[in-house]
């Protein structure tokens, strides 16, 4: 029992320490790697908004985003994963309006499954993950540097209860690129809770209602010139499903800020959609 206590105590603690996944949802992205030499692809449409605050100019932020992932069970317990996603923004700022679209920065992760439990009823996974951002965007959507975000994912099913919780910390401007701009740092902690209802008496067709709860904190970048910025924490508690069909899966999100600690110059975050499509094969 102190064994299994002290195991406890030290996964929770990583999860408290470690810490950009942006609200993306965890459930869909869990713990658990993929069987050796099977694929994954992932499409994923994001709806995003942002608006002024009380008693400031008047602001206005719409973007959609477009993201393609793509997963390989190299070994299993090592997946390789890569994303790219494609963005349009339309900004408006006092009634003047300005549009741009571009592809985003290139994504490569390693995913290492550090411990997997399965049983009759039950199956836990703990997995170590390792983003490298590849400055390859184009510059209006491109953080213009190289970062690496290590993070860790747990997954836990009985039965039809699954739970899902991630952390991860974004490390910023590897190579020392803009040596003027002090880098900042981006923090997330997540959970999600989903059961598996199956539909009918096909075993191959269930639907998920899923419950999501996300932690983001970003410190931005800042001259060195100029006063350092704060902070700023937005949690959002995100309903939604997710539709499974044999290797299909049609998962959605409809992210909602309820809590939000940001400067008064930046734009408070609108309720985001998101709709996406799993396939493995």
């Amino acid at each position: 029992m102190k064994r299994i206590s002290k195991t406890w105590i030290f996964i929770l603690g990583v999860f408290v320490l470690f810490g950009e996944n942006k609200a993306a949802g965890i459930s869909v992205d869990a713990g658990l790697t993929p069987a050796e030499g099977r694929w994954i692809v992932r499409a994923q449409s994001r709806q995003m908004s942002a608006s002024a605050q009380a008693g400031t100019p008047i602001r206005e932020m719409n973007s959609q985003a477009a993201v393609l992932m793509t997963a390989y069970g190299l070994r299993s317990n090592i997946t390789l994963i890569g994303m790219q996603g494609w963005m349009n923004r339309e900004m408006n700022m006092m009634g003047t309006v300005n549009n741009s679209s571009g592809f985003m920065d290139l994504n490569l992760l390693v995913k290492y499954l550090i411990h997997r439990s399965n049983t009759r009823s039950k199956t836990l996974g703990l997995s170590a993950t390792a983003k490298l951002t590849l400055p390859t965007g184009e510059s209006t959507f491109s953080d213009e540097y190289w970062s690496i975000t290590p993070g860790m994912y747990l997954s836990f099913r009985h039965g039809t209860w699954g739970v899902d919780a991630s952390t991860t910390i974004q490390v910023r401007d590897l190579f020392s690129s803009q040596p003027d701009i002090e880098k900042g740092w981006a923090y997330s902690l997540d959970g999600a809770v989903a059961r598996q209802l199956p539909i009918g008496t096909n075993k191959n067709m269930a639907l998920a209602p899923v419950i999501e709860l996300s932690l983001n904190v970003n410190k931005p970048d800042y001259f060195s010139t100029i006063e350092m910025p704060e902070p700023e924490s937005v949690l959002y508690l995100s309903p939604g499903f997710k539709a499974t069909y044999a290797s299909f899966i049609l998962e959605s999100l409809i992210q909602v800020p309820i809590w939000e600690d940001i400067p008064l110059s930046s734009l408070k975050n609108d309720i985001r959609w998101r709709l996406g499509l799993r396939f493995m094969f």
